[in-house]
């Protein structure tokens, strides 16, 4: 990496990490201990059954490409959104697709202008997928303790797997293809 880079991406000094309301499994299964009076007999046995769990959800999802929990737990999908862009009352133009951090960098290196002004390069992509955990139909509290964040392998897996096979049903605006 270049010097610019290292700077734009502010690697040069110490990285200050930021964790706000952040609950993990270990929480939510000290309180769902807590409230049912049900216990394992070991934290290791807990950890090895919730590795099993992520990684036969992770396999389910890649095969059928749709995970429905049972006991109206919610379900995980994944959504195809067309690429657009708005405009707003303001004159502003809002872009949904993801930028392409590579080409904005080298933009940025070669053009100190638009460095300046923060002009970002997008992918040119017709549309793009979303994975989506949907707990608003689940009959359960504490909604805000279940939150879906998909790795970078998966994704990347979903997305080979969406670019090679195009026979298979999306969610778009809520109607099956």
């Amino acid at each position: 990496m270049t010097d610019f880079f290292k700077q734009v991406q502010k690697l040069n000094g110490k990285r200050n990490f930021k964790i706000n309301n952040s609950y993990g499994c270990r929480y939510y299964y000290q309180h769902h201990i807590h409230k049912r009076k049900k216990k394992f007999p070991e934290y290791l046995f807990r950890q090895i059954l919730m590795d099993i769990m992520e990684q036969l959800i992770e396999d389910y999802l890649l095969k059928y490409l749709r995970v429905k929990f049972p006991y109206r737990m919610g379900e995980i999908f994944i959504k195809q959104y067309d690429a657009k862009v708005k405009q707003l009352p303001n004159g502003k133009y809002v872009k949904n697709v993801p930028v392409n951090w590579k080409k904005t960098l080298e933009f940025w290196q070669d053009d100190k202008e638009a460095y300046d002004n923060r002009i970002l390069v997008y992918n040119d992509i017709p549309s793009y997928h979303r994975v989506i955990y949907e707990t608003k139909r689940g009959c359960f509290h504490n909604h805000y303790l279940f939150k879906l964040h998909i790795c970078r392998s998966l994704n990347r897996k979903i997305y080979n797997k969406l670019t090679l096979n195009k026979n298979f049903k999306l969610w778009q605006n809520n109607i099956p293809l």
